[in-house]
């Protein structure tokens, strides 16, 4: 078996040429749909709700009819793990949308009601005052 590791980029690759096969693994991906949303909002905490599996694998297995090569099997190994990979982040991105609408829309229940408690009490203010 021959492992081929990609520096800095977290993608390795189990490739078995007896077997015809090669496996890719995408790691370190756990926070970075966190990491994306700190970067641009750094007063919220994303880091506990919104992570995503560490690593994402892709296999590529050759058929017995077709010619052994590499490189094709490296390719769609790692399209295969990039696919489960952008999925799961289009879910989690998705998630932090529904979450900040539910916010918003409470934020909106909440100053809508303020504004209707404090016209009542202008309104009870200026009876007594006359």
């Amino acid at each position: 078996m021959i492992v081929e590791t990609k520096n800095k980029s977290g993608i390795t690759y189990y490739i078995d040429e007896e077997k015809r096969t090669v496996v890719c693994k995408l790691r370190g991906a756990m926070y970075d749909v966190a990491a994306n949303l700190e970067s641009r909002c750094n007063y919220v905490d994303f880091e506990h709700d919104y992570t995503m599996k560490d690593c994402y694998v892709g296999k590529a297995k050759c058929s017995p009819g077709d010619k052994w090569d590499t490189n094709t099997g490296k390719r769609i190994a790692l399209c295969r793990a990039l696919v489960s990979y952008y999925n799961d982040r289009d879910k989690v991105f998705m998630k932090v949308c529904n979450d900040l609408a539910s916010v918003t829309n409470y934020c909106l229940e909440q100053a809508t009601y303020a504004g209707h408690k404090a016209d009542s009490y202008r309104d009870e203010l200026n009876k007594h005052l006359g």
